[in-house]
């Protein structure tokens, strides 16, 4: 689009300096110097194509800079989605590890429950045990000391 531009206005600026050089050639012819009015027209001419040569250079230079600039923020955005995919995944790993410690917890927690109620089980059995193992210390005392008093 640039490089139309470029042209249209390349044209315009022949198109004026055409009439520019006629004025000019018109004005040496009728002081009859041809020569001159060649010479002069050659120089327009050259100046107007050295114009014309920067004026495309300028627009290229913007349009690579332009390009430079589009291909550093298109860099910078794929450095910036790399980023965020990996600090996704951290996240992501990240919870799956704060998943399998919750889940730790709760099977250390189901076993510490398991192993209290085995506890409390046992304490149970052995306080029967051992009620009945003073009552039947009990009822020996009571013998004993009913045969100590037949043998009085």
């Amino acid at each position: 689009m640039q490089i139309i531009k470029a042209s249209i206005q390349h044209y315009y600026c022949k198109v004026l300096l055409r009439s520019v050089i006629g004025i000019q050639v018109v004005k040496l012819i009728r002081s009859k110097s041809q020569i001159q009015a060649q010479i002069i027209t050659q120089q327009i001419t050259q100046h107007v194509k050295l114009d014309f040569g920067a004026l495309v250079d300028q627009r290229l230079n913007q349009r690579d800079i332009q390009k430079q600039t589009s291909l550093k923020s298109k860099q910078q955005e794929e450095q910036l989605r790399a980023e965020v995919k990996q600090q996704f995944s951290v996240t992501q790993q990240m919870q799956t590890e704060n998943e399998n410690l919750k889940e730790s917890v709760l099977v250390k927690d189901r076993l510490i429950l398991n192993l209290q109620k085995q506890l409390q089980k046992q304490k149970d059995e052995n306080e029967a045990e051992l009620k009945e193992m003073r009552e039947m210390v009990l009822e020996m005392q009571q013998e004993i000391a009913a045969l100590n008093e037949q043998m009085e």
